[in-house]
């Protein structure tokens, strides 16, 4: 039909730049995934960068998204591809996942958020950005959802059951992109992180100004993650710092600056205990970090097993694996283990 005749023209160059892929594609799989079907079959599924990857509570189940614009659920246990969803028409930037609602939500540069039911049925398309959306977030009470775009604005939308949400507030007032959206534990604060330098604090009562404004990466705020236990807010840059911010000083100041990649960060993730978190970007390794005595340092040796930069990552509900996603097309899977980390399927030798 049309659609084939649209795609000749481009076919050799399309070949050309699939062997390409495939050959990097197999030297990043080769090492960490011998004997694990389900990396294999995570990755093999996506045929661009990975962008967002989400570990469904209380399941085996990984969704995973990208430059293609597909969703894909797989099952890890089984090593089966539950579903390929097709709604956006450009790179998906971000996934959310409500265990309230037992839905998630995806965002992309097609400007459109859409929210689905588990097994992967397209519930709500909302249209009110202008420009790629970034970034979305279920709040942990079930009530709102918080999508972010290049628009430098962030949309709160009030989730009503099985009715479409309806538009609470358009958060305004940065001066770029804004590429990240967090909530706090107990639903009361959002976050935006933005290509302006700044985070700024939002709360419940007040969507028509900042609660706060955080200030003190040198570049954009690319990434950002409440900790699941405490109110502490962990925030990733370009400038390749992450910043420890807290409400015991009133988030006014960072209380610790965190070195140790060599390049800009793209995603951070709490474990489920907030006792940990992990973050990744454009030098290829995913670092762990610890909380101890209040203090995060740096825990055991950087994962390393990617080509390009990781975009994604997320921990396992039950906190013993971590999966991330990669400029490399590839999904991995990473063990925790109580005094380091390796990638799942390595040997102890390796």
């Amino acid at each position: 039909g049309q659609g084939m005749l649209q795609h000749l023209p481009n076919l050799h160059n399309n070949l050309r730049d699939a062997m390409k892929i495939d050959r990097r594609k197999k030297a990043a799989q080769q090492q960490n995934e011998k004997d694990s079907p389900a990396p294999m079959l995570l990755s093999s599924v996506h045929n661009g960068g990975v962008r967002s990857v989400l570990w469904v509570p209380e399941s085996d189940i990984i969704i995973s998204a990208g430059d293609e614009g597909i969703i894909h659920i797989v099952d890890i246990k089984t090593a089966t591809l539950k579903a390929s969803l097709a709604g956006h028409s450009g790179r998906i930037w971000g996934l959310a996942y409500s265990k309230g609602l037992r839905c998630f939500a995806s965002c992309s540069k097609d400007s459109s958020v859409m929210i689905w039911s588990e097994e992967g049925k397209l519930l709500h398309k909302l249209q009110e950005h202008k420009d790629e959306v970034n970034s979305v977030a279920f709040s942990p009470d079930g009530k709102f959802l918080a999508s972010a775009s290049d628009d430098c604005t962030a949309i709160v939308w009030k989730l009503n059951g099985t009715e479409p949400p309806s538009m609470v507030s358009k958060l305004e007032g940065h001066k770029g992109w804004i590429r990240s959206v967090a909530w706090n534990k107990d639903s009361s604060i959002l976050a935006t992180g933005s290509g302006d330098h700044s985070i700024r604090l939002w709360k419940l009562q007040n969507w028509k100004t900042p609660a706060k404004v955080l200030l003190g990466h040198q570049s954009g705020v690319r990434s950002l993650a409440f900790s699941p236990s405490q109110n502490v807010l962990i925030s990733g840059s370009f400038d390749a710092h992450i910043m420890v911010w807290s409400e015991d000083n009133d988030w006014a100041t960072p209380r610790q600056t965190l070195s140790g990649h060599k390049a800009g960060i793209w995603c951070i993730s709490f474990s489920p205990s907030g006792l940990q978190f992990a973050s990744a970007g454009f030098d290829n390794v995913i670092r762990l970090w610890e909380f101890h005595e209040g203090h995060a340092r740096t825990k055991g040796s950087p994962l390393q097993g990617h080509t390009r930069a990781v975009s994604a990552i997320d921990f396992s509900p039950d906190g013993l694996m971590i999966a991330s996603g990669s400029d490399d097309e590839t999904v991995r899977l990473w063990k925790m283990r109580s005094k380091s980390i390796a990638a799942a399927s390595k040997s102890d030798s390796g």
